[in-house]
């Protein structure tokens, strides 16, 4: 039992440590982006571990690999058109784009 709190807690300082490098570090999307992934992995493992734990089918877990794929495209995608746009990946230069 104690070993599963310590697993769950690794899991919970890993999404918090992927919260807060989004919150403090805001100059470059990039950064932004590996730390949303980062927090989408913790709770990837943490998925993992409760239905492992619980015996429940691992279906859910393929349709939450389909939205982290999904996500992490779009996320590139966007990065991609604005380093074409505004030649960097400043968030400071979003203000800037009033289309």
């Amino acid at each position: 039992m104690l070993l599963m709190n310590l697993e769950f807690f690794f899991f919970f300082f890993f999404f918090f440590t992927g919260i807060m490098v989004f919150l403090f570090n805001f100059k470059y999307l990039l950064i932004n982006l590996l730390s949303i992934e980062f927090m989408m992995l913790s709770l990837l493992m943490n998925l993992f571990m409760n239905l492992m734990i619980y015996n429940y089918e691992m279906f859910y877990m393929m349709i939450f690999l389909i939205f982290m794929v999904c996500e992490g495209a779009l996320g590139w995608s966007l990065l991609i058109s604005m380093v074409r746009i505004l030649g960097n990946s400043n968030l400071q230069n979003l203000n800037l784009l009033k289309i």
